[in-house]
C-alpha cells in the first residue's frame, strides 16, 4: 500500500464517522420534532426519515469498520511505503 492509498483510507474513514455523526445529531432532532407533534402525518414523515437515516448510519458504521480494518491491517502486514 502506498502513502497516497493510506492516506485516501484514512480520509474514507473521517468522511464515514463524519456521516455516522452528522445523521445520529439528525436523528436525535428529528425524534425530539416526532415526539412534540400531534400531527399523525407529521409523526409518519418523521418516523419515516428516522428510519432512512438509521439506514445510512448503519450502511456507514459497516463501511467505517471494513476501513478501520484496513488500515490496522496495513500496519501489522508493514504495507505502508513511501513510494507512489
Amino acid at each position: 500500500m502506498t502513502k497516497t492509498e493510506f492516506i485516501q483510507l484514512l480520509d474514507a474513514y473521517k468522511l464515514s464517522c463524519d456521516v455516522v455523526g452528522y445523521y445520529s445529531g439528525q436523528v436525535d432532532s428529528l425524534k425530539d420534532r416526532e415526539y412534540h407533534t400531534s400531527n399523525p402525518d407529521d409523526k409518519q414523515a418523521y418516523e419515516s426519515a428516522i428510519e432512512r437515516m438509521n439506514t445510512t448510519i448503519e450502511y456507514n458504521r459497516e463501511v467505517r469498520d471494513e476501513i478501520r480494518v484496513k488500515i490496522i491491517s496495513s500496519f501489522k502486514g508493514g504495507e505502508i511505503n513511501d513510494s507512489e
